[in-house]
């Protein structure tokens, strides 16, 4: 998807690989995708010193910082900025931009789809995006 590296902070091991990646200097850019606080906490720790952290993941419930964590911020005096998922007003529509983006060929969504389903699967295809335990990113009801 256009980038070099990504990391699971779920994972064991994962910041020493990502030290191993960057020589122990961290990352001059993070992007923090999972909107859980374990995941900014692991973005803060990193990013290098005045790094930036892009927070994008969308929370499904409130995310804290230990004191340590908001230290992280203020001694490696990093740029923390947020992004929101898409603009929809009538000068700036991103979802017919990107829509058109895919019409084009200049926009391949094919790799962010794990799962297609049939219409008569469509009770399959619920359960499976909503269990936590199997991994997805886009599941696809399709209609012959």
């Amino acid at each position: 998807m256009g980038f070099r590296y990504a990391l699971n902070n779920s994972k064991e091991g994962w910041l020493e690989q990502a030290m191993e990646l960057t020589d122990g200097k961290g990352a001059d850019i993070v992007v923090e995708g999972a909107g859980v606080s374990p995941s900014l906490a692991g973005c803060l720790n990193y990013v290098k010193p005045l790094g930036k952290v892009v927070l994008m993941g969308n929370p499904s419930g409130d995310i804290y910082l230990t004191q340590d964590e908001y230290w992280e911020i203020l001694r490696k005096q990093l740029t923390v900025k947020g992004t929101w998922n898409s603009s929809y007003t009538q000068k700036k529509n991103e979802w017919r931009i990107a829509l058109q983006a895919m019409i084009a060929g200049n926009l391949d969504v094919k790799p962010f789809v794990t799962h297609v389903f049939p219409l008569e699967q469509i009770n399959e295809a619920f359960e499976i995006a909503a269990d936590k335990g199997t991994f997805t990113n886009r599941v696809m009801i399709t209609m012959d």
